[in-house]
C-alpha cells in the first residue's frame, strides 16, 4: 500500500512516503492554499492518505480538500482519543489534548513500556508524561525556541536577535543575543528540570525541529534522551481516523 502520512503543524508540514523512500518538509498555509507543494507529489499513485492537524477546522477542511483533489483517494485524519495503543488520555476533555501530542505519546508507548516522558520541540516545545500504566500524567506547553526571542523581538523596539546565530547557552550572556539564548536555555532548562523531578526514572524520547537545543539541555542535566525524528507520524498508525472519503 502506498500511503502518504503527513503531520500538519501551526507553520511547518512534515510528510513522508515510507513505501517509496520519500519525505520532507513544507509551509503548512501551502497546503490550504495550494501553492509551492513538493514537487517529488507529482504523479504519485495513493491507496491512502493519513493525516495529523492542529490547525483549525476551516484550514483543516481545505487541506483536505487539496489533497483529495490532487491525489483522487480517501483522507483518513487521526484525533485524539479517550485510550488507544496503551495510552489513556488525561484531559478531562480527550479531544482538546493536541493531536500531535496524542500520536507521539501513542508512539512512544510502542518504544518504551514504562515511564516515559515525551518531548516535542517545536513552534511550541511540549513535554508530556506517561506513567509505566499507559496513564497520561499530564504535561507541560511552552513556546518553541524561535516563538520566545520572536517576543523579545517583536514588542521590544530595541531588542533585535538572529535567529540562524541562536545556541544554547548555560552561562550569563555579555551582548543582546547571547543574553536572550542563555535566558530561552534557562526557561527550557527549567522546565525539563520539573520533569525529571516529576518521574525521575523515566526514558526520554524527543522529537521536533529544535531538537537540538532540547538534546544538549539535556545533555547538560545529565539526562539520557532517544531521538525519534517520526514519532508523530509514526503515531497515526496507532491512532483513531476519521474517514474523509471522496466527494
Amino acid at each position: 500500500m502506498v500511503k502518504l502520512e503527513i503531520d500538519v503543524g501551526n507553520s511547518r508540514a512534515k510528510w513522508r512516503v515510507a513505501a517509496l523512500g520519500l519525505r520532507g518538509w513544507l509551509p503548512s498555509a501551502a497546503l490550504a492554499e495550494k501553492t509551492k507543494l513538493p514537487a517529488e507529489w507529482g504523479g504519485l499513485k495513493l491507496d491512502v492518505i493519513c493525516l495529523s492537524s492542529v490547525l483549525d477546522e476551516a484550514t483543516a477542511h481545505a487541506v483536505i480538500e487539496t489533497l483529495q483533489r490532487m491525489f483522487a483517494c480517501d483522507v483518513h485524519r487521526a484525533y485524539s482519543g479517550v485510550a488507544a495503543a496503551g495510552v489513556i488520555n488525561g484531559y478531562a476533555e480527550p479531544s482538546r489534548l493536541g493531536v500531535d501530542r496524542w500520536l507521539a505519546l501513542l508512539a512512544a508507548r510502542q518504544i518504551c513500556p514504562g515511564e516515559l516522558v515525551v518531548v516535542d520541540a517545536g513552534t511550541a516545545i511540549t513535554l508530556d508524561l506517561l506513567g509505566g500504566d499507559g496513564r497520561h500524567l499530564g504535561g507541560y506547553i511552552l513556546p518553541g525556541v524561535e516563538r520566545q526571542a520572536q517576543s523579545l523581538w517583536g514588542g521590544t523596539g530595541r531588542v533585535q536577535v538572529e535567529m540562524q546565530a541562536l545556541t544554547p547557552r548555560f552561562t550569563p550572556g555579555q551582548t543582546t543575543q547571547e543574553c536572550v539564548a542563555a535566558a530561552i536555555t534557562t526557561a527550557i532548562a527549567g522546565l525539563c528540570s520539573q520533569a525529571q523531578k516529576a518521574l525521575p526514572g523515566a526514558a526520554w524520547c524527543l522529537t521536533g525541529g529544535d531538537t537540538q537545543w532540547l538534546a544538549a539541555i539535556c545533555a547538560a542535566q545529565q539526562q539520557s534522551v532517544e531521538l525519534y525524528p517520526d514519532l508523530v507520524l509514526d503515531g497515526l498508525a496507532w491512532a483513531q481516523m476519521q474517514v474523509y472519503p471522496l466527494p
